[in-house]
């Protein structure tokens, strides 16, 4: 039976091609990554956060705000998201979405049932924001789903609450037609 032997050149051979592969895609990383941040140093208004916080006239005060709120007693609590009285918060931990509740175009509940060679198994819940500069959901259990968006009609009373799917359509195929039906009706309701 014969060993098996590994030669230095094998070793050395591999070696080299790991290395080179890590530096292949530290490199692809580098360029995918790091430079579009370096061309947003270099012009900060470019920057996607930059530009939605200057979307918003009082961006210290909202800053303020919400950081009051979040030390305060949320009204709702999920692992990641909290829910006060004027934001949505969700805190990943690569990221955070800050939501106006002022800024809640439309809500409805979302429930997945799961089954296995058709016998049911079990069905999880949850509630689906959609605000005026992004989309959020809270996975939750059926009572505390149906609470929050309670919560969000006696907050937002003007969005559009419930899916069918033309609401579907109409925020697939023309968003901001769906903003501006909101907006007149946040409009006629203050």
């Amino acid at each position: 039976m014969a060993a098996f032997l590994v030669t230095h050149q094998e070793v050395w051979s591999t070696a080299l091609w790991w290395t080179l592969a890590a530096v292949l895609a530290y490199g692809l990383l580098f360029w995918r990554f790091a430079l579009r941040a370096l061309r947003h140093l270099q012009d900060i208004a470019t920057d996607p956060v930059v530009r939605r916080v200057e979307s918003y006239p009082n961006a210290l005060e909202i800053a303020a705000q919400s950081e009051r709120e979040s030390l305060a007693p949320p009204k709702f609590k999920k692992p990641g998201i909290l829910v006060t009285e004027n934001f949505v918060i969700k805190n990943g931990y690569f990221s955070f979405h800050l939501f106006l509740w002022n800024d809640l175009l439309w809500a409805y509940a979302k429930v997945t049932r799961r089954s296995v060679n058709l016998i049911p198994i079990g069905s999880t819940s949850e509630a689906l924001l959609y605000f005026r500069d992004g989309s959020t959901s809270i996975p939750a259990r059926k009572k505390v789903v149906d609470a929050v968006l309670l919560y969000a009609a006696e907050r937002a009373p003007w969005a559009i609450f419930g899916f069918s799917d033309e609401l579907l359509r109409m925020w697939n195929k023309d968003a901001a037609q769906f903003r501006g039906i909101v907006e007149n009706r946040k409009g006629s309701s203050t």
